[in-house]
């Protein structure tokens, strides 16, 4: 009898593998290191245990309770997915395909800002705004990191950057996986951190403290929804 190999589903492309860390060293993660496939691959394992553990079982009332939301089907597919159900095609997101796709076509847009941000010219806030969001966008799509590793991201975790030959490596607060930056996207990060994230702190009220965060609202303090600030960055 062959051996009774596990599927397990990656979290990128949302679809299964019985061999996952093959799957991504050659498809989904390709131009990672492997500390960084291993670590995505002790992820979606921990996922596909969660899942079934506790995401198949539902309470008839939790079921019910849905019908009477005011969007019920949303209400319903948000459920799904705080359950580990992955949701495919759902129309108010976009796929990491697309999302990548997206960043290479506003990269353009980006080094508009670039040239921009170091010759002093006055930039829109909606603008420095969006130049925060692709920053954000880079280390969600590009390098795998969580939302609560990009919002726990610290200014000390950028000062302390070490140098490579291809760029910079970061540490990250929430002691995930260090990633490392291309010189283009040091860049990026750099005039966002020397630029942008100073005219936040201006805005900030006397009670406001930016608790050491790289990424600030526009009220100067941590980034309330990163979630909610990415989804505005895939619709753009």
């Amino acid at each position: 009898m062959a051996a009774d190999r596990r599927i397990v589903y990656c979290l990128l492309c949302e679809k299964p593998h019985e061999n996952l860390s093959s799957h991504l060293k050659k498809a989904c993660m390709k131009d990672n290191t492997e500390e960084e496939r291993n670590a995505e691959l002790t992820k979606a394992k921990i996922s596909q245990k969660e899942w079934t553990r506790v995401g198949r079982r539902w309470e008839y009332h939790e079921v019910d309770s849905l019908m009477n939301e005011e969007d019920p089907l949303r209400a319903l597919i948000d459920r799904l997915k705080s359950k580990g159900f992955f949701i495919v095609k759902d129309p108010s997101e976009s796929s990491p395909a697309e999302q990548r796709q997206l960043l290479q076509d506003v990269t353009p847009w980006m080094r508009s800002m670039v040239a921009k941000l170091k010759t002093g010219v006055n930039v829109a806030t909606n603008y420095t705004t969006q130049f925060r969001y692709f920053c954000m966008g880079v280390l969600s799509v590009v390098y795998n990191k969580s939302l609560k590793s990009i919002e726990t991201f610290k200014t000390a975790g950028w000062v302390d950057r070490q140098q490579t030959s291809s760029g910079v490596t970061i540490q990250f607060s929430d002691n995930s996986v260090a990633c490392t930056l291309r010189k283009e996207e040091e860049e990026w990060f750099e005039l966002y951190f020397t630029k942008i994230r100073p005219l936040a702190l201006l805005r900030q009220d006397e009670y406001m403290d930016d608790e050491g965060c790289f990424f600030l609202g526009q009220n100067g303090g941590p980034i309330a929804n990163t979630k909610t600030d990415l989804q505005r960055l895939w619709k753009l």
